[in-house]
């Protein structure tokens, strides 16, 4: 749930995000509890919904609590006296619906009608993914919560777009099998919101928009959204030349030959019937491609380089006229091969400088994992800072928290783990972006991780330092060990001269 938050965050204006933190900070605690959520059922009431306060939660969590009971005492800060041991907490799409039900009724205090919407969403993504928990690891789950913001903006008729966090979550996950089927049957452009789609077909809109053409790994399962996407570009079009630039980069130029005599064509099925391994043919696929980019028939000019064996003139259709870089990524992958000199060359000298051009720290790390570059990638997002301090709140506070959650789960990769260490400073502006967003209990744990770090380098080192009793006690951070122990009759003194010293200080 606390990254369901986080990626919603990009979603609200910043003007809501200051509201509810006001909220948080800026009022006295309220005196109702959540049961009022049951029996609504006037139009529209105003309610003001309590906050628990940092001292509750922290009592509702005992330290060495299993987590049967942590669960227990949680869920009494949200019900009423009587409801306190009330059945489980967990979410099902019927416990949900009524919810997202009551709040169409209900408008809480603080928050625009965007934001209470946003509200509804974020429950409902939270109920695919504890229904997908099974099938994904915690990659996956991480990007389908993106996936499932994504839908919701489609819904409303948005041209949706994942984030670059999210679309790094599809690359770092192990479950991308399912990842692609729970793609199937999405209509995700805004240009054509409605448009039906087979609960089996694949658009190469929402390929686009998911991230696809980045994230997926494996060149056998590319191929097969690629061949996908054709059949569903000609079904829904009916029109070979939609679909001839996906069937020819899967060297299927003869079936488009069949699809265009299907449609009475017989002059393009001849041609697209001709053996290309021929210098003849290759010269005429190769005429016919500058003929239509003159015409600007893009995709259809992308088709005929293709057929022209010139893959790198294909490309930069992709790239400057067509303007997508993922469509440009798998034609590289699939025309070059994916380990091939020439795609390793297109990483790097026609997508790394275009994420340089894009200052886009995030984009950079992934180009650079593309290329694997491991220990690069993580080097870029583990030295850039936000400038918490200055900035007012926007998507800083989202940015820092997606990078921190990124580091913190590549740092565990087996191409990173003893390589590399999360930097101090990682930590603590985490704490940071988490307290300005109204969730400073989030930030409390990363605030010990900090003390934790030795240095702000990449290396990986181990602390050996031995903190002072005196810094210890200006630091917060105490090691009862160092004054004698509970077991310890003898560090008794040692006890006393800290209640000493405490005494003094007041």
């Amino acid at each position: 749930l606390d990254h369901v938050w986080i990626a919603c965050q990009p979603h609200l204006e910043a003007s809501e995000r200051l509201a509810l933190n006001e909220s948080i900070f800026g009022h006295q605690q309220q005196t109702q509890d959540y049961a009022f959520l049951k029996t609504t059922t006037q139009a529209q009431p105003v309610v003001a919904v309590p906050e628990p306060s940092l001292a509750t939660v922290l009592q509702a969590e005992p330290e060495g609590a299993s987590g049967s009971s942590k669960a227990a005492t949680i869920t009494a800060l949200f019900a009423s006296a009587d409801e306190a041991n009330a059945a489980s907490t967990a979410l099902t799409p019927a416990s949900v619906g009524k919810l997202r039900n009551v709040l169409q009724h209900v408008r809480l205090t603080k928050l625009r009608t965007k934001a209470q919407q946003q509200l509804g969403t974020v429950l409902q993504a939270a109920t695919v993914i504890t229904a997908s928990k099974n099938d994904l690891d915690a990659a996956g789950l991480r990007y389908n919560v993106g996936l499932q913001m994504l839908v919701a903006e489609a819904a409303q008729g948005k041209q949706p777009s994942l984030a670059v966090s999210d679309i790094f979550w599809g690359l770092l996950s192990d479950a991308q099998t399912t990842l692609v089927d729970s793609l199937k049957g999405l209509p995700l452009s805004a240009v054509e919101p409605l448009r039906k789609v087979e609960a089996n077909g694949l658009l190469w809109s929402t390929c686009t928009a998911a991230g696809l053409g980045y994230w997926l790994k494996s060149q056998e399962e590319l191929k097969k959204a690629v061949d996908l996407v054709a059949k569903t570009t000609y079904q829904l079009t009916e029109d070979p030349f939609e679909a001839a630039a996906f069937y020819v980069l899967l060297n299927k130029a003869r079936l488009v030959s069949g699809l265009f005599r299907t449609k009475g064509n017989a002059r393009m099925a001849t041609f697209f019937g001709h053996d290309f391994t021929v210098e003849r043919w290759v010269t005429a696929a190769l005429k016919n491609a500058f003929v239509l980019v003159s015409k600007r028939r893009y995709m259809e000019a992308v088709a005929f380089f293709l057929l022209g064996k010139d893959v790198k003139s294909a490309i930069s259709i992709c790239l400057r006229n067509l303007e997508d870089l993922q469509l440009a990524v798998v034609v590289s992958r699939l025309a070059f091969g994916e380990h091939s000199e020439n795609h390793v060359a297109f990483l790097k000298d026609s997508l790394l400088p275009l994420a340089l051009d894009a200052k886009d720290d995030i984009f950079q790390a992934l180009v650079l994992w593309l290329q694997r570059d491991y220990t690069g990638s993580f080097d870029i997002l583990n030295s850039a800072t936000e400038d918490m301090c200055s900035a007012p709140l926007s998507l800083h506070e989202h940015r820092v928290l997606a990078k921190y959650h990124l580091l913190a789960f590549v740092e565990q990769h087996s191409q990173i783990k003893g390589k590399r260490t999360l930097a101090r400073h990682g930590h603590v502006q985490a704490a940071v972006a988490y307290a300005r967003q109204g969730m400073p209990i989030f930030g409390l744990p990363l605030l010990k991780l900090a003390l934790t770090v030795e240095t702000d380098g990449g290396e990986a080192t181990t602390s050996t330092t031995q903190l002072s009793e005196q810094d210890m006690i200006a630091s917060g951070t105490f090691s009862f060990d160092s004054f004698g122990g509970f077991g310890d009759f003898g560090g008794m003194g040692g006890m006393s001269g800290m209640s000493g010293m405490s005494s003094n200080a007041g």
